[in-house]
């Protein structure tokens, strides 16, 4: 051993360098295999986890579009069949879809079905498939007051749903989405 000239420690005493001898050369060669072998087996394990992930993910993933695009396929297919029966364009109703969506559902539910103590099941109602669509466009136009004796529900219908920005190109939208969801709802549709 040999003592590094210059450097003390702090207690005063001159700092040792190790000199290895061959034992402990080869003890630390074969160490340092150990870890690279170790980190390399490692290395492979983690890249077939994330591989067995990724392709899993993927694979659902694959699964669940297949199966919203049927879906999607399927209401197109409704949108195409009920826009032939009642003489407009799919996108009408798409868009009346749209607007009913964000001004009606509150009271008649997405599907037309009503909510409890709110608004009329439109998808059945016979007072609404009655009504000539010029009619409902008028009726959804001017809504129904809490005291008109035809309201059932006690509940004020706005005009337009409470949205005065709806125009009457807008009420045509609903209308034909009323109509879908009507023709839907009696099975007309599939």
């Amino acid at each position: 051993m040999g003592i590094n000239s210059g450097a003390v420690r702090d207690s005063g005493t001159p700092r040792t360098r190790h000199t290895p001898s061959a034992i402990c050369r080869a003890e630390h060669r074969s160490a340092g295999r150990a870890r690279r072998g170790n980190t390399t087996f490692l290395s492979v394990v983690a890249t077939a986890m994330i591989v067995t992930l990724a392709v899993v993910c993927v694979g659902g993933a694959m699964a669940q579009n297949r199966r919203a695009g049927a879906s999607l396929r399927a209401h197109q297919e409704r949108v195409l069949r009920v826009a032939s029966q009642i003489g407009v364009d799919p996108w009408v109703i798409d868009a009346g879809r749209e607007t009913y969506m964000g001004t009606c559902t509150a009271c008649h539910g997405p599907s037309g079905q009503a909510l409890p103590g709110l608004g009329k099941d439109i998808a059945h109602s016979e007072f609404v498939r009655g009504l000539s669509d010029g009619a409902l466009l008028m009726f959804l136009k001017m809504g129904r007051s809490t005291w008109d004796p035809m309201n059932t529900t006690g509940v004020e219908m706005p005009g337009k749903g409470g949205n005065p920005m709806l125009d009457d190109d807008d009420l045509r939208e609903i209308v034909a989405y009323v109509r879908f969801l009507q023709i839907n709802a009696a099975g007309g549709a599939n």
